[in-house]
């Protein structure tokens, strides 16, 4: 699993697991994390994954700024615990997931007490399976997200069936918003519309989001109480602490979050189609195999990179009760840009390489001067 530049860094032997972590440095400095459970490439620091694992974080809180209490299921490295610690205006953050040992080796990620999310006095930890834990708890929450392992690991794919999105629902408060990974990098079409499906059954006016290329997001709400004023969705990119961590993950403009939008309502069920949804009692329905995204890509790149999706978005009524209708018009112009962005996440055809003319247009467009830097990351 050593990739160039890794390093193992720290190992430790749990109940149920072996953890190690591998650290990749660039000039004798750290530069990203990356666990390994259980021999398994389970969540990464890179800019890659911590992206789309603290955008879990920053769309509901975009579309739901008055969330007090959240919720995390699993904790990974860290990634989107921080992004909620990091949130001033949250009053309550719990986090649950089954491995202290996962939990204990944070340091690792963390070596200064003060970052590490879990000394967070607003953090509560609950080292539980995450289903038992929705089923007992009383607490109703603003936002509900989660750093899943992949649902081809041992034992995990019952936390994206269609009981356990109705798990989450229950226990979402009216207007509660709910962001969960859905990793299509490494499944089939027909497994990540199984899962799609389970969701949409739970959440029917739910939507999906590109986090990090084919690292999606599904989005639902339960009871959504109506668009934010402008003011109130911008008001992460102005905090001091989340503005320059969204800016440094290519979250640039509030105006252009809109564009990692993928579908909703009839786009989204016309591309899932007739398949069944993923259920407790089918948990075969997903294929245990590795990632085969090599042999699949082409239809998942025509459905992200489609066009359809800007049309979809600005025909949505799920969107005009999450986007303040001033910020909508501003969103507009970035969709013409949107690939760019969304390519910068892909090693495909859909790739858009650094061609002469290429870079002679990203230059000359004003909406893409943040991405210069950006993009040498």
């Amino acid at each position: 699993y050593l990739a160039l530049g890794e390093k193992r860094v720290a190992v430790s032997e749990g109940v149920t697991e072996t953890v190690q972590y591998l650290r990749k440095e660039v000039m004798g400095h750290a530069y990203s994390h990356r666990l390994i459970t259980n021999s398994f490439s389970m969540s990464g620091t890179g800019p890659f994954g911590r992206r789309y694992m603290k955008m879990f974080v920053y769309l509901p809180e975009a579309v739901n700024p008055e969330a007090k209490k959240a919720l995390v299921q699993g904790f990974g490295c860290g990634m989107t615990a921080k992004a909620l610690t990091d949130t001033a205006s949250l009053t309550q953050i719990d986090v649950v997931d089954t491995s202290r040992n996962v939990l204990d080796m944070s340091r690792v990620v963390f070596p200064d007490p003060r970052d590490n999310p879990l000394n967070d006095p607003r953090v509560r930890v609950h080292v539980e399976d995450g289903r038992f834990f929705l089923l007992a708890t009383p607490e109703k929450y603003d936002i509900i997200t989660g750093e899943p392992p992949p649902p081809q690991s041992a034992g995990v794919v019952n936390l994206y069936s269609r009981e356990y999105f109705q798990m989450v629902k229950r226990a979402l408060a009216p207007g509660g918003v709910f962001t969960y990974g859905l990793h299509a990098i490494g499944m089939a079409p027909d497994q990540t519309r199984a899962i799609l499906r389970a969701f949409l059954d739970v959440f029917p006016a739910g939507s999906l989001w590109s986090g990090s290329g084919y690292e999606w997001i599904m989005m639902g709400s339960r009871e959504p109480m109506g668009p934010p004023t402008e003011e109130a969705f911008s008001r992460q990119w102005r905090d001091p602490v989340v503005g320059p961590e969204m800016r440094a993950l290519g979250f640039f403009h509030p105006e252009q979050m809109g564009t990692f939008f993928l579908a909703d309502g009839k786009r989204l069920a016309d591309w899932v189609g007739p398949v069944r949804p993923l259920m407790d009692d089918r948990p075969m329905s997903l294929d245990a195999r590795g990632p085969v995204m090599p042999e699949y890509e082409d239809e998942y790149g025509a459905f992200m990179f489609s066009a359809g999706a800007e049309e979809n978005f600005f025909g949505s009524p799920t969107v005009a009760r999450m986007w303040p209708a001033s910020l909508l018009e501003k969103t507009r112009p970035h969709f013409a840009v949107r690939n760019v962005a969304l390519s910068e996440f892909v090693e495909s055809t859909f790739k858009q390489g650094y061609s002469l003319p290429r870079t002679i247009t990203t230059l000359d467009n004003p909406l893409l001067h943040d991405y210069v830097p950006w993009a040498f990351r």
